[in-house]
């Protein structure tokens, strides 16, 4: 097992994607996507350009951690039945369903390049942000996960999981696999897996993330 860390500039309901019994990866983070394997986890912490503000060193909030059950390609994330939902809906009148990530359509079978792909229409990423994009070709998914949103938490100090300083876009490892079992633990022990409240970036007046959350307690 391994486990990285990076700091959260954007939080949606997008990048990540916690909806539909999923937690999906496919936009931005292109590194991540394409080095990370199946059974690394992924933490994403809060940042000054999430909040406004900065929380102190060391005390920075988890928004999410996930454990990558599956690396799928931008293709086969397309046609597979269970990621339809995730294809933004932008005539529908929820939020969630408009904030979908399988936003990159193929337009030939085995799709190597740029122009083999189309941007589907979505309220996040442009024509700006294919090519980042699409530097990775891969989706990291899971079904074993935690979405805290704007409920973002700390953990204690005794669990000194590794956060960077600044963006990155790899991730910082911790290598400390005690500290790392720890947190997966203290994770499971306190918190129900799924999703546990709206993104930090959400209108006020939409509530169809909650048919998706769980219960408040594992």
């Amino acid at each position: 097992m391994r486990i990285f860390s990076y700091t959260i500039t954007h939080d949606t309901g997008f990048a990540p994607n916690p909806f539909w019994g999923y937690l999906t990866i496919a936009t931005c983070k292109p590194l991540i996507r394409e080095k990370k394997h199946i059974g690394d986890w992924i933490v994403g912490f809060s940042s000054k350009s999430l909040l406004g503000e900065s929380d102190p060193v060391g005390q920075e909030k988890v928004v999410f951690a996930m454990q990558i059950t599956e690396k799928i390609t931008y293709q086969e994330y397309w046609d597979d039945a269970r990621f339809q939902n995730k294809i933004p809906d932008m005539s529908a009148k929820s939020v969630v369903k408009k904030c979908g990530d399988n936003i990159y359509q193929p337009l030939k079978s085995a799709p190597t390049a740029i122009d083999d792909f189309i941007q589907k229409p979505n309220p996040y990423h442009d024509k700006n942000d294919i090519q980042n994009d699409l530097k990775s070709l891969y989706v990291i998914i899971s079904n074993k996960f935690w979405y805290f949103g704007q409920k973002k938490v700390s953990i204690p100090e005794d669990i000194p999981i590794k956060v960077p300083y600044r963006q990155s876009s790899h991730g910082v490892r911790t290598h400390d696999m005690d500290v790392a079992n720890r947190f997966i633990k203290y994770l499971s022990d306190h918190y129900c897996q799924g999703i546990i409240f709206h993104p930090n970036k959400w209108p006020a007046n939409d509530e169809s993330w909650k048919k998706h959350a769980c219960n408040t307690q594992p």
